[in-house]
């Protein structure tokens, strides 16, 4: 360490040294002939002391002053030495805290960086200098900032390994304070560290379902497609129409196959132009850098047009889209996304109820198509239930919302293997578990479809018997929907009165015959003796249950 002593205090320091010097050979001779003179020896303890302490300051001063300039050094050098740090294989850059009111920390400002900063950023130095991070990456918060509060904190040299997915790197990040609110960051590559290999094996960008980039990917991204080299960036949010409802009817397997149809179809059309990333389970976000509004607007038309001919099966797949193009850096990335995914929601709102709808006439035609006596039983229990409603004197409101609800009550059937529904062998108990849970499949895929949510209700209930012996509920007499009992005594008539794989067909006689058997058990007595009486024009007597 080198001491650096001004000069007025070596000056004095000398006077000190010869006073002390001086009295003390003074004082020797004067003890000798003529004794102690107290006036010199004050002057000698004086001189001492004053020796002791000043040294003693000195030092101190010196271990500060050497800690504090030790950062204003290293600035100071590359500044005068910027040729040498731009050779440098590591980046490094100076910074700067960025206080608030309170005096916490809120950014930080770049002060100088070297050419390997300006490469692995993407950046002009003389662009951005002396503006925050949160500036220059158009963000809220600035990357890192929890190694930067704990830099600030315990002043303590922070050290960690980041990804960045543009270069496909590792780079080991030091930050070291310097002096008062400045701090150096260094960037060392350590890809091909052996140490890093399991981490390198382990930590993905892509989704595994799709291979498309996903979320981790997409929220470091933005920081770099955020810069003004990139702009204008054209953002569009995708989202997935109905897959809850693809869940539901066909299982988790057939929806993933619909997500990676539609991921397919999304790389395939915009891939070329930029980046497209899976955000969340039926979510795709597409950033296409330096395209302006028009071009992207011509190209996700496009998109919506040809998405109708991407199909799973027989079915299709749909996607609502939403488009924005962030112009400048007035306002931040997170503000335009939310432009783009808000238009999204405003066009899936707007056809929502449409492709809903258009979605579940498709799985009726898949259902009809798998088991065709489906089709004409579904017809004839819809045609029969609206006779039936009328002979009670419904009101017409009840009589449609019957009739929609005869037309989809075995809607569920689809997620049923076709193999078990057309099977005349006995049902073992899981199949009977697979074949009872159609009613709960189709309250699933109704109440996804808005203002479809009472015909949900009278279909999960389409099963229940009055005597609690039915299912999915075991609910009893009028716990079970009006409507709902109207449904299970003409579907049971029908299922009665034609041949299908698992019953005979019954002349119309002995099927009233069996429904009478379970009147009051299964069926609602009252409504039985109106279907038999009325809408079946039966003249004989009906005496109830056996």
């Amino acid at each position: 360490m080198r001491f650096k002593l001004p000069l007025w205090y070596i000056m004095t320091l000398i006077i000190a040294i010869v006073f002390l010097f001086g009295s003390t050979l003074w004082l020797d001779m004067r003890n000798m002939f003529s004794g102690p003179d107290l006036s010199l020896v004050f002057v000698t303890i004086g001189s001492t002391l004053y020796l002791v302490v000043s040294l003693s300051v000195t030092i101190v001063m010196n271990i500060k002053s050497s800690s504090k300039n030790r950062g204003k050094h290293l600035e100071l050098f590359m500044n005068e030495n910027k040729d040498f740090f731009d050779e440098m294989n590591q980046a490094l850059v100076i910074q700067k805290f960025v206080r608030d009111a309170s005096g916490q920390i809120k950014d930080i400002k770049i002060l100088n960086a070297n050419y390997k900063y300006e490469i692995l950023m993407d950046l002009n130095v003389e662009n951005v200098q002396n503006k925050t991070l949160s500036e220059v990456f158009n963000v809220k918060k600035p990357p890192f900032f929890e190694y930067y509060e704990a830099l600030e904190r315990t002043k303590n040299t922070q050290t960690f390994t980041s990804y960045f997915p543009l270069h496909q790197k590792y780079y080991h990040i030091t930050m070291v304070h310097l002096y008062k609110d400045k701090l150096a960051v260094v960037f060392l590559n350590v890809s091909n560290d052996q140490t890093l290999e399991s981490q390198l094996s382990t930590m993905s960008y892509k989704d595994s379902l799709t291979g498309l980039y996903n979320w981790r990917y997409y929220t470091e991204i933005i920081q770099k497609y955020s810069q003004l080299s990139y702009l204008p960036l054209s953002i569009i949010v995708v989202d997935l129409n109905a897959l809850k409802l693809f869940n539901d009817a066909f299982g988790h397997e057939y929806g993933n196959e619909l997500i990676k149809e539609a991921a397919d179809f999304l790389n395939k059309t915009f891939g070329f132009w930029g980046k497209i990333m899976r955000t969340g389970g039926d979510e795709f976000v597409i950033l296409l850098p330096n395209m302006n509004y028009e071009t992207a607007l011509n190209k996700m038309a496009s998109a919506k047009e040809k998405s109708a001919s991407v199909k799973v099966g027989n079915i299709g797949v749909s996607m609502s889209f939403g488009l924005t193009t962030m112009t400048d850096r007035k306002m931040s990335y997170d503000y335009n996304f939310r432009i783009a995914e808000n238009k999204m929601y405003h066009y899936k709102l707007r056809d929502g109820i449409y492709l809903r709808t258009e979605l579940l006439k498709q799985i009726e035609t898949m259902l009809h198509e798998n088991v065709p006596f489906e089709k004409g039983h579904a017809k004839r229990v819809s045609e029969l239930s609206n006779k039936f409603a009328k002979d009670l004197a419904l009101p017409e409101n009840r009589v449609l919302l019957l009739k929609e609800s005869s037309q989809y009550h075995d809607i569920g059937k689809v997620a049923i293997d076709k193999t078990l529904l057309k099977s005349s062998k006995p049902l073992s108990d899981m199949d009977r578990i697979k074949m009872e849970s159609h009613v709960e499949v189709g309250y699933r895929l109704l109440s996804a479809i808005p203002d479809m949510g009472a015909v949900a209700d009278i279909v999960l209930s389409h099963h229940e018997n009055v005597d609690g012996t039915g299912y999915p509920r075991r609910i009893k007499k009028d716990a079970i929907p009006l409507l709902s009992r109207i449904l299970r005594i003409v579907e049971s008539y029908d299922d009665l009165t034609h041949k299908t794989a698992y019953a005979g067909g019954l002349s119309k006689d002995k099927a009233l015959s069996e429904l009478k058997r379970y009147a009051g058990l299964h069926y609602d007595k009252d409504l039985l003796d109106t279907f038999i009486n009325v809408t079946m024009k039966v003249s004989d007597n009906y005496e109830g249950s056996q």
